[in-house]
């Protein structure tokens, strides 16, 4: 059970929620119009990358969720992410 919650988002659109899924062989996102997460299969470049496949000119913010860290293709234009490991949310530094 613990390797479904390390890429939750990945889990759910790979299995019970797939029918909500935009998806490549190595990323998917929701319909942006039901939930604003994506996921890669791993974080390999060729994961991430088809992971920016899926996110077009003008959609709204896309939001990555899994337990291990992310190494963003310099393409990808971030905004600082949010740890909420203590209860309060606050920007990372």
């Amino acid at each position: 059970m613990t390797s479904l919650l390390n890429r939750v988002v990945w889990s759910a659109l790979t299995t019970r929620q797939d029918h909500f899924s935009r998806r490549g062989t190595l990323a998917r996102r929701f319909d942006p119009e039901i939930s604003p997460f994506a996921a890669s299969k791993d974080n390999s470049a060729d994961a991430l990358a088809a992971l920016t496949e899926l996110i077009c000119p003008g959609d709204k913010p896309v939001f990555l969720l899994q337990a291990e860290q992310i190494t963003l293709p310099e393409l990808v234009r971030t905004r600082p992410h949010w740890r909420s490991d203590d209860g309060k949310n606050r920007p990372e530094t």
